[in-house]
């Protein structure tokens, strides 16, 4: 019995201390590199929900979004983290619905989803809401809270695999830009 609490304080100590890591890590910036360097043992963390956390969140900064999708099943003991798997269920479910409709031509325009601030999640409101022709295949979409703001939306077909790209303008200057796939 007494090994048995020694190991479990062990074990405590080192998910302690790796999730003191993480959130070093995190606020130094590293999501790309948390991202990956968890993706293959996010599991071993699965009780510890900061941990998780930190991980997802990293991953959505890093625009890794489809690295949410394990994360999203081990978020549920309790509200917070409910509600921010809910928060991530939404982003990635938009990504999906969003290259779907570029790629494939479908109609997405009856869909009401949550939404949330994240930039995909804006773009893709925008889309559903004031859908218009591409000219020369790339949507522009004006931001409706600032209006030195609009996004171009296309696909690249650079690589053997098509890609959503999101350009972000302010004052007709590209500030950031997204892919996804």
């Amino acid at each position: 019995m007494r090994l048995v609490l020694l190991l479990l304080l062990a074990l405590s100590t080192i998910f302690a201390n790796q999730t003191s890591e993480l959130l070093k890590r995190y606020e130094n910036a590293e999501y790309k590199q948390i991202c990956t360097d968890y993706s293959s043992n996010i599991k071993n963390y699965r009780k510890s929900e900061k941990f998780v956390l930190l991980y997802s969140f990293s991953c959505l900064e890093a625009g890794y979004i489809d690295s949410l999708a394990v994360p999203i099943t081990m978020l549920k003991y309790s509200k917070d983290a409910r509600d921010n798997a809910s928060y991530f269920a939404t982003i990635l479910l938009q990504k999906k619905i969003l290259y779907n409709a570029l790629i494939d031509d479908v109609d997405i325009s009856s869909l009401r989803l949550p939404t949330t601030t994240y930039i995909l999640s804006k773009v893709f409101d925008l889309y559903v809401k004031n859908k218009n022709n591409p000219v020369d295949g790339v949507y522009r979409l004006d931001d409706t809270q600032d209006a030195d703001t609009f996004y171009k939306l296309y696909i690249s077909s650079r690589s053997h695999i098509k890609k959503m790209v999101i350009e972000v303008y302010k004052n007709k200057k590209l500030e950031n830009r997204y892919i996804y796939w």
